[in-house]
């Protein structure tokens, strides 16, 4: 299999609504220590897979959210790496109304989903396959900081797979994504690969105009992540 680049994409670190299992989203909610010391270690398992010749990354960009900034700029400044300009395309499904508000009481408040002012899935999905082909054009080997809920939408719609066969992303956990030819492929989750986490993963599909009536509202009852990948 011929890989024509690869990407990415890293959840960032740790925050303390996550902790408090509160509806990130668009707020702009800093790391706390953990989440730094989350992002220096991943930075660490990083260097490990360049020196030992697997990959070479060219650079590194993220969501203009802090968090997200913040925990590039860690990993950035760990391996030496060009910090490139955030990109918008990169930031958290908005929740609207749910913005804030704790998990327990966005199911009992909204439990079809249908949040006030919210994002809905398909737009989300679209905007990460077009954010996949703008990262294309910073070179072969690109580190993307992003968040929980955006990752696991883009890995179910590349998959074509429902959200919810994906599990929740770990804060700084390692997806990455590879084009092969035209098509672009889920190669791991979570730093596992993707065959290990998805049983029944079958051959993925060009799913450049995927069928959103497949997908389904974001949410998560896992042991991992709650919506928003707040972790437990």
């Amino acid at each position: 299999m011929l890989l024509n680049m690869t990407i990415a994409l890293i959840r960032h670190g740790q925050t303390d609504w996550n902790l408090a299992k509160r509806v990130q989203g668009h707020s702009d909610i800093p790391l706390n220590d953990t989440g730094r010391e989350q992002a220096r270690a991943a930075a660490s398992s990083l260097a490990k897979r360049v020196d030992s010749g697997t990959i070479e990354w060219q650079a590194i960009t993220s969501s203009p959210l802090s968090r997200a900034r913040e925990t590039a700029e860690i990993i950035a400044e760990y391996l030496g790496l060009p910090l490139l300009d955030p990109l918008d395309g990169l930031i958290e499904q908005h929740y609207g109304d749910a913005e804030g508000v704790e998990v327990t009481e966005l199911r009992r408040r909204w439990p079809d989903r249908n949040i006030p002012g919210g994002e809905k899935p398909e737009d989300l999905a679209a905007r990460g396959l077009k954010t996949l082909e703008e990262l294309s054009d910073a070179g072969p080997q690109i580190l993307a900081v992003t968040h929980g809920a955006y990752i696991r939408r883009l890995i179910a719609t590349r998959t074509a797979h429902d959200y919810y066969d994906v599990p929740g992303i770990v804060n700084t956990g390692l997806n990455e994504i590879a084009r092969v030819e035209d098509l672009w492929r889920v190669l791991s989750i979570n730093g596992t690969p993707v065959g290990e986490i998805l049983p029944a993963f079958s051959p993925q599909k060009d799913m450049s105009k995927p069928n959103f009536k497949t997908l389904t509202m974001m949410g998560d009852d896992a042991s991992v992540c709650n919506i928003d990948g707040v972790c437990n």
